[in-house]
């Protein structure tokens, strides 16, 4: 759910993200693994309830993408903990 297999384009890789960014809405640990994804960086799947695209987006732009539409915030001065 949370990486999208090879191929998958359209409207089917849209529906998969979408179920997997409801699952991160609820996850008590959404802020943790979003901070993780920036810092490391993760390049592929979604993470913290943010999309590849999401993110790459924000790192081409040179922007950190700690508050969008999941509603969260992450302290940028921190790192992560893992």
């Amino acid at each position: 759910m949370f990486f999208h297999p090879r191929q998958e384009r359209g409207p089917q890789r849209r529906r998969r993200e979408s179920e997997a960014i409801a699952v991160c809405r609820k996850c008590p640990v959404i802020t943790e693994c979003r901070a993780h994804a920036e810092w490391v960086p993760e390049h592929y799947g979604i993470w913290g309830g943010l999309t590849e695209d999401e993110r790459h987006r924000s790192l081409r732009a040179g922007a950190s993408v700690s508050t969008s539409h999941v509603g969260f915030a992450v302290d940028e001065r921190a790192a992560p903990v893992l």
